[in-house]
C-alpha cells in the first residue's frame, strides 16, 4: 500500500536529517488523537482484519463512553474516506473474512459514500449519477447491517444522514435525522451531519442552522465538541464568498467570526487558509491548514494545501511529505505528482549545495528491496523464471536500469523456453514494458519504448492479466510524452485478454480520443 513516491521522499529527507511529522494533535480541552491513518490502512493493506477490527472498536467503545473521544473514533473511521480502488478491494476482504463486524461495514461505508461523492462532484462521463446512486445504494446496506450489529452506532447515523443528503428523497433524509437524534442525541458526528442538511445549499436557511446550534448546547456538559455548532452560520457565510475574486477578505473575517463563536474547529481553520490562499497569503494558509491537521489528522482538501503552501513557502522538504501523504490514499494527480517532481528538483538543488548526495544509493528503501530479491532469486531456471518479472521491476524502480534491463531481457529469453507455461504471458508483457521504460527514462528513446509497449500488448495474456488487466506505467509515461495514437493501439491489443476491463479499456480509450488523460487508477501499480 505505501507508495513508492512516499518511500522515496522518506529516503530524500533522512539523508538531508528531516523528519516525517507525525499525524496526530488536539483541541483545547480534548484528549489527543490516537487514530493514525497510516497505521490504519496499513493494517487493511495487510489483510491484518481481526487486528484491525479491534482497534477501531476500541475507539468506538471509548467514545461511548466518554464522549470527549468521539472525535477520536471519527478521524479512525475516516481513513476509509477515500475512492481508492485497492483501498476498496481490501475493504471487500474484510468484509468478507468478517461478516458480523459491524467496524468492517462501517469503514467500507466510509469508502463507498466518498466514492459516490466523487462520482457526482469530480466526473463528467454520462454515468456518474448511476454510478453514485448505486455506490450509496452499497453504502445504506453496509450502514444497515452496521447499525443491526451496533444498534446505538453514532457515526453510522452520521454516515447516513449524509448518504441521505447526496442522493435521498428530502423524507427518507428526515426521517433518518430523526432516527439518528433519537438514537445517538449527543453524537457531533450526528449533529454536525445534520447542520449539513440545514445549509441554505441543501435547502436549508441560516435561521434554522442557528436555532439548531443553540438547542444542540444542551449536550454541551457531555460532549463539547457542540460548541463547534456555534460557528457554523459563520462559516456558511463564509462558504458563500470563497472563491469569488474581490471578496476573499469577507470570507477570511467570516471564518475567524466562525472560529471566534464556535471554538477550535478544524474545518473553519481549513476554509479559512482555502481563503487565504485564494488571496496569496501562503504563511498565514500554512499556519490555518497546519493548524486543520493537528485537530483532524489526514483528511485529503487539508493535505493538498498543506502541500502547496510548503511549496510556495520554499520548504520543499515539507511539500514533498504532504505530496507523498495524500498521493497514499487518494486517486492518481496529475497536478500532485508535477508539484513532488518540483520538489525532488528544489531538493537535490539544496542538497547539492550541502555536498549531499540524493541519488537512489544502497542505503535507500528501493535499493535495499532490490538486494534482499537478488539474495533470494533462485538459480535453478524454472524457479528463477517465475521471480525474474519482480527483480527486474525492483530494479527499475530503485533507478538502476542497466540491471531492470538484464533482467527483463533473462525474462524474455527464458519465456521461449516455456511457451506454454501459466507465466508466460506474464513475461512477455513484463519484460517488455520493463525495457520500455528503461529506454524511456534512461535512453529518451521514445521510438523504441513505442515498440516495447506494442510487443507488450501483443502478450497472450495470463490468469493474473486476464483478471486484473495489465500495468499502464509505460503507457501512462508515453502519453505525457505525446505518443497517443501508440497508447490507443496498445489499449487495443489489450482488449483480447481482458475481456473483464473492456469497459475499462473503452473509457480510457475515449478519454485519450478527447484529448485527456486517463485515471489509470489501481492499474499503474498491478
Amino acid at each position: 500500500m505505501t507508495s513508492a513516491i512516499y518511500r522515496i521522499a522518506a529516503a530524500a529527507l533522512a539523508a538531508l536529517g528531516f523528519m516525517l511529522p507525525a499525524a496526530v494533535g488536539f483541541a483545547q480541552g480534548s484528549p489527543k488523537i490516537q487514530a493514525n491513518r497510516d497505521e490504519i490502512v496499513g493494517k487493511l493493506a495487510n489483510h491484518q482484519f481481526h487486528q484491525l477490527d479491534r482497534e477501531l472498536s476500541a475507539y468506538e467503545e471509548q467514545a461511548e463512553n466518554d464522549l470527549s473521544f468521539e472525535m477520536n473514533a471519527m478521524v479512525a473511521f475516516s481513513a476509509f474516506d477515500t475512492s481508492q480502488e485497492l483501498i476498496a478491494a481490501r475493504l471487500n476482504d474484510w468484509v468478507k473474512t468478517m461478516p458480523d463486524s459491524y467496524a468492517a461495514a462501517l469503514a467500507r461505508a466510509h469508502c463507498e459514500v466518498e466514492t459516490a461523492f466523487r462520482w457526482r462532484y469530480y466526473d463528467n462521463r454520462p454515468q456518474r449519477l448511476a454510478k453514485m446512486a448505486q455506490a450509496l445504494r452499497d453504502a445504506r446496506g453496509d450502514l444497515t447491517t452496521a447499525l443491526a450489529i451496533h444498534p446505538n452506532l453514532g457515526l453510522a447515523y452520521a454516515l447516513r444522514i449524509k448518504a441521505a443528503r447526496f442522493g435521498a428523497p428530502k423524507a427518507e433524509l428526515e426521517h433518518d435525522k430523526s432516527d439518528a437524534l433519537a438514537e445517538a442525541p449527543a453524537s457531533f458526528a450526528v449533529r454536525e451531519q445534520i447542520m449539513f442538511s440545514l445549509r441554505p445549499l441543501w435547502g436549508g436557511s441560516q435561521e434554522a442552522m442557528r436555532e439548531f446550534a443553540v438547542a444542540s448546547q444542551d449536550y454541551a456538559a457531555r460532549n463539547r465538541a457542540m460548541r463547534f455548532l456555534l460557528g457554523w452560520v459563520a462559516l456558511d457565510s463564509g462558504d458563500a464568498l470563497a472563491g469569488q475574486q474581490g471578496k476573499e477578505q469577507q470570507a477570511i473575517d467570516d471564518y475567524t467570526r466562525a472560529l471566534q463563536a464556535g471554538g477550535d474547529y478544524w474545518m473553519a481553520y481549513l476554509r479559512r487558509a482555502e481563503a487565504f490562499y485564494d488571496l496569496g497569503q501562503m504563511k498565514d494558509s500554512l499556519r490555518d491548514a497546519t493548524r486543520a491537521q493537528e485537530l483532524f489528522p489526514g483528511y485529503y482538501e487539508t493535505l493538498r494545501l498543506l502541500a502547496y503552501t510548503t511549496a510556495f513557502v520554499n520548504q520543499p522538504d515539507k511539500s514533498i511529505v504532504w505530496v507523498s501523504e495524500f498521493m497514499r490514499f487518494e486517486p492518481t494527480s496529475s497536478n500532485m505528482e508535477q508539484l513532488f517532481m518540483l520538489d525532488e528538483v528544489a531538493l537535490e538543488s539544496h542538497a547539492a549545495k550541502q555536498g549531499i548526495a540524493l541519488a537512489h544509493d544502497a542505503s535507500s528503501p528501493q535499493q535495499e528491496k532490490l538486494q534482499d530479491m537478488e539474495s533470494t532469486l533462485p538459480s535453478e531456471p524454472g524457479g528463477r523464471f517465475y521471480r525474474l518479472s519482480d527483480v527486474a521491476n525492483a530494479a527499475f524502480d530503485a533507478r538502476d536500469f542497466d540491471k531492470a534491463e538484464q533482467y527483463a531481457n533473462e525474462l524474455l529469453s527464458d519465456a521461449r523456453q516455456y511457451p506454454n507455461d501459466w507465466n508466460y504471458g506474464n513475461a512477455i508483457f513484463q519484460g517488455n514494458i520493463v525495457l520500455g521504460r528503461v529506454a524511456l527514462a534512461r535512453d529518451k528513446n521514445i521510438e523504441q519504448a513505442d515498440s516495447y509497449l506494442l510487443a507488450a500488448g501483443a502478450s497472450p495474456g495470463s490468469p493474473q492479466l486476464n483478471s486484473f488487466g495489465p500495468t499502464m506505467s509505460l503507457a501512462k509515461e508515453l502519453l505525457e510524452a505525446g505518443e497517443r495514437t501508440v497508447v490507443l493501439d496498445f489499449l487495443d491489443q489489450c482488449r483480447r485478454f481482458w475481456k473483464m476491463g473492456r469497459q475499462k479499456l473503452n473509457v480510457w480509450i475515449d478519454t485519450i480520443k478527447a484529448g485527456g488523460t486517463p485515471d489509470f487508477g489501481v492499474n499503474l501499480t498491478v
